[in-house]
Formats: structure tokens, sequence, C-alpha cells
């Protein structure tokens, strides 16, 4: 079975699914280390992901990375999770959008460096990838508030 789970890393992401084998390929809506965010949206994303989980994911086919199983898909969509709302806590707080983007790293540190470093280490080190990520959600934030402010 083939899906489309919705916008996730890219707008076109597809999940193949063997469901009498509990198995999914994910291709990089799940991968082994901190995400490149290009053009994601996490909040998207981390509800695609919802949508795999509820499928038949005893093992999961990563886009990179080692095959898997669902307690990874969880940590990859908490962080998902955790970066938009971290970064949205930052709001319009003082300082540059570089600065905020090192309190979420801050805040995100002591529960996800060790996990992806693990799995990236020096290839993809979180360290530097969640600031990246982080401004990302920033530049989505700002533009849902110009949207919003245009609407009124």
């Amino acid at each position: 079975r083939i899906t489309h789970p919705g916008p996730a890393h890219t707008s076109g992401d597809l999940v193949v699914e063997l469901p009498d084998d509990g198995a999914v390929a994910t291709g990089d809506c799940v991968i082994a280390w901190t995400p490149f965010m290009g053009e994601a949206d996490p909040r998207r994303w981390a509800d695609a992901l919802e949508l795999i989980a509820a499928g038949p994911c005893r093992t999961i086919f990563m886009g990179h990375g080692p095959a898997t199983g669902p307690g990874w898909l969880r940590t990859f969509q908490s962080y998902l999770r955790d970066l938009v709302a971290a970064t949205a806590r930052q709001g319009r707080a003082a300082g540059t959008p570089e600065a905020r983007a090192l309190a979420v790293r801050a805040e995100l540190a002591s529960r996800y460096q060790r996990i992806f470093d693990a799995h990236g280490g020096r290839h993809r080190p979180w360290a530097t990838l969640v600031l990246r990520n982080a401004l990302r959600v920033q530049d989505l934030l700002r533009a849902e508030r110009a949207a919003g402010a245009a609407a009124q």
C-alpha cells in the first residue's frame, strides 16, 4: 500500500506499507539523525508521522539509517513537536533570530542531542542542525503572523 501522509519532509513524501509484514518504508519522513528542514513544515511533518504510527509499523525502513521500530518514530516526532513549541515560546524575544535559535538549542539539548548524535554523529551534528531547524520554524511562524495580520 502506497500512501501520501501529507506534507512532511517535502510536499511529495510517499510511504510504502506492507501491512501483512508490519513494515513501512518512510523515505525521508523518518531518518536516523537531525533532519534537514529545506521546504518542510515541522508542524505538518509531525502530523504526517502520526498517520505512519497508526499503521503497521513494527519495522520501519527509514530514508537514512538502519531499520528501526516505532520507538524511534515517536522520538523523531517528539523532536519536531518540541522544536516548534520551543521556537514559538521564544517568539519575539529580544535579540537576533540566531540568539533565539541558541535558546531553543539550550532548551532541547538535554533531551535530544545525545540521542540524535548517537545516530548522526559528526556527519549530522545535532548542535549545528537544530539551529538551522529553529531558524526555519522562526521563518514559518513569522510568515504565519504576517498572513494573519494581512487577513485582518
